[in-house]
């Protein structure tokens, strides 16, 4: 189940809950809700996750947006596929939750969610200018009764693993090495669109995926991976551009190719790239 929050006034039963805003889901934070789930899962108490959006520095800065490795139904998806049953909330990031004071800010989800336990990183910041941290955090829920378990950062390769690292392999190409961070491999979901059947005509058919403008992709060019029709999975080969010269069209697309089915359905298709 998914919420989309304006304020944090709804009232929640007593819950285990995971904060940050977890872009990608790479191995730091499936370590932080995998430990939550876990709990939860043992004591037969819900399991949120809590998270923003938008990101708080497309809120704050009029500066090119920052794109996500994984678009808000990506991360649903991945969220319901390992950890089952749990819930997800989305608090809207906007100027009264940028203003809020961190201490306010905890009693808010204290209120809302009635935590017994909460799970994060060790480099979760909140409230105004971010001046809340982890030791705020677990000094305001000691004091609540409320367990806090902080986790320290995953590191590989004497670099520590972040949604910015991975973005910046994304963004240079680097698929195997953002792959190998992220824990699984990069994946672009998106809806099934007609096309003008060019490839299909020259015995290339394509599944045509325009994704959304906040997604990240890689450099444009052709790669190898797998695509996703329901629950089973083909072989790929898959455009990630623009197509000006035959459509005279700027906006991105992805084209997956699956050499193993001739006919390309339009509907919902996960790429692996």
């Amino acid at each position: 189940m998914m919420f989309f929050l304006r304020g944090l006034k709804n009232a929640h039963p007593p819950s285990i809950l995971a904060l940050g805003f977890f872009d990608g889901i790479h191995r730091g934070h499936q370590k932080v809700i995998g430990a939550g789930y876990h709990l939860s899962r043992q004591r037969h108490i819900p399991f949120q996750i809590i998270t923003f959006y938008p990101h708080p520095r497309n809120f704050i800065s009029s500066q090119k947006k920052l794109k996500y490795i994984t678009t808000y139904q990506e991360k649903y998806c991945l969220f319901q596929k390992w950890y089952p049953g749990s819930e997800m909330c989305f608090l809207r990031f906007q100027n009264a939750l940028r203003h809020t004071d961190p201490e306010i800010f905890l009693h808010s989800i204290q209120e809302a969610f009635h935590p017994v336990a909460i799970f994060t990183g060790e480099n979760f910041r909140f409230g105004f200018r971010g001046q809340g941290d982890t030791q705020l955090l677990r000094h305001f829920f000691d004091q609540q009764g409320v367990e806090t378990f902080i986790f320290p950062s995953v590191h590989q390769d004497n670099r520590m693993i972040s949604s910015t690292l991975i973005r910046k392999q994304l963004e240079n190409g680097a698929i195997e090495l953002a792959n190998s961070f992220l824990g699984y491999s990069f994946c672009i979901r998106g809806k099934v669109v007609r096309g003008n059947k060019i490839g299909r005509n020259l015995g290339f058919p394509t599944a045509n995926i325009y994704p959304s403008s906040r997604k990240l992709l890689p450099p444009y060019g052709v790669y190898f991976g797998t695509g996703r029709i329901n629950q089973t999975f083909f072989p790929a080969l898959i455009y990630t551009g623009t197509k000006p010269t035959v459509e005279q069209d700027s906006r991105r697309i992805v084209e997956v190719h699956l050499p193993e089915r001739k006919n390309i359905i339009v509907g919902s298709i996960g790429t692996d790239e």
